[in-house]
């Protein structure tokens, strides 16, 4: 998993499958959010993300950025699907 960052907004979850961070106290992987803010089809702005998902701007925009950073993590967690 990423180190050296602190996220307020983010947290692994030691029992979950998946190794990147999940949005605290949700089920909702960063992924998830980064997937709906980028959809090819009909990409959203994070302030619709955050409407979508019924979820503090700040969190959306942390998720955002922590996908965009390329972490190992997510990678890992998109070949083992």
């Amino acid at each position: 998993m990423s180190t050296g960052i602190t996220y307020q907004y983010l947290e692994s979850r030691p029992t979950s499958l998946y190794r990147q961070l999940f949005l605290k106290g949700t089920r909702i992987r960063a992924e998830i959010i980064y997937w709906a803010h980028i959809n090819a089809e009909e990409p959203r702005t994070a302030e619709q993300v955050a409407a979508d998902y019924d979820l503090p701007l700040p969190a959306v925009i942390e998720a955002i950025e922590y996908c965009k950073s390329n972490p190992p993590e997510i990678a890992v967690d998109i070949a083992r699907e």
